[in-house]
């Protein structure tokens, strides 16, 4: 399974830019939540955990990295459960 992975921190603002290639995707996740909340405490990430656990997931894309967070730390912590 594919993911794509959006984020965007305000209703404001559009996850157009994001979704260029959507449609390469098994699962598109949308999530509107400020970078400041760590990855896995977000509530559609949790979602994206219970697939990675499941051994389901064999790609996880984002548009950009600050998708994942706002610092390092969580950052890496992403990128470690993928593994």
């Amino acid at each position: 399974m594919k993911i794509l992975y959006t984020r965007k921190s305000t209703d404001k603002q559009s996850h157009q830019r994001q979704l260029e290639n959507e449609g390469n995707y098994d699962v598109v996740i949308k999530e509107t939540v400020s970078g400041g909340v760590p990855f896995f405490d977000r509530p559609k990430s949790k979602q994206i955990l219970e697939l990675l656990e499941s051994g389901k997931v064999e790609q996880m894309d984002v548009h950009s990295i600050d998708r994942l967070g706002r610092n390092l730390k969580d950052i890496g912590s992403v990128m470690i459960c993928g593994e």
